[in-house]
């Protein structure tokens, strides 16, 4: 909801609510691009994780500058251990 909200303050008309995972599909409609995992990252950058183990809703935050944050301030990209090691796929995507 926050990063939602983050999306549509910055002045892109997002009317579509849906679970976190469902943006890897929602952005790239709204003229996002997909940037390699390894590339520095910019300010609004968004990264995209998609549903394993108990996550089934997935998890979506954006880049700050500094830190990324969802609806908290993480210490990494990685927010939870179960996105950590294989089956765990992930997007990152900028405007």
């Amino acid at each position: 909801m926050y990063v939602r909200k983050a999306i549509r303050a910055g002045g892109i008309p997002l009317y579509q609510g849906g679970d976190a995972w469902t943006y890897k599909y929602l952005l790239p409609l709204l003229r996002f691009e997909e940037v390699d995992k390894e590339a520095p990252r910019r300010v609004g950058d968004i990264v995209v994780f998609q549903p394993i183990g108990g996550r089934r809703y997935g998890h979506i935050a954006l880049w700050s500058g500094k830190q990324w944050v969802s609806d908290f301030k993480q210490r990494s990209i990685i927010v939870h251990s179960d996105y950590r090691g294989e089956g765990c796929e992930y997007a990152i995507f900028r405007r």
